[in-house]
């Protein structure tokens, strides 16, 4: 009884390890954000969902550049990628965009802004997070 009682008041924090052992794995090999999984980094750090911003550039053939703006009914995808925005959630949102849009597109350029307050300055500054771009694109 001793034995098992010893072996149950060690779970709690082996697991709190582990939770905290793969959400700073993902945070630094997947740009995983704080708050995703209710990290327990959301409690440490100022930032939130909506300190990350999410630029969408479409290149068309002809070298015209055209931001592209989420729609409402895009809410949710746009949420994924700014959380979390992997390489293949990039890659896969730069497709799937280039095949609904009405011309041609050769590129789609992603960026993934954080803000950050930076105690030397007192500012809220903006830097880019990760940008991918995909190229070339099959014709649509």
């Amino acid at each position: 009884m001793v034995v098992r009682k010893k072996i149950l008041l060690l779970c709690a924090p082996c697991l709190l390890c582990i939770v905290a052992g793969v959400q700073r794995y993902l945070a630094f090999s997947e740009d995983f954000g704080s708050w995703k999984g209710a990290g327990f980094g959301m409690f440490a750090s100022i930032e939130a969902p909506k300190s990350r911003v999410i630029g969408v550039t479409l290149v068309q053939q002809d070298g015209q550049e055209i931001p592209w703006i989420f729609p409402p009914q895009w809410e949710r995808r746009r949420r994924e990628l700014v959380l979390w925005p992997s390489e293949s959630r990039l890659n896969s949102f730069a497709h799937d965009l280039a095949s609904l849009h009405s011309e041609p597109v050769s590129k789609v350029r992603i960026q993934v802004w954080q803000y950050h307050f930076d105690s030397n300055s007192l500012e809220y500054r903006r830097s880019l997070l990760k940008q991918h771009i995909v190229t070339p694109l099959p014709s649509t």
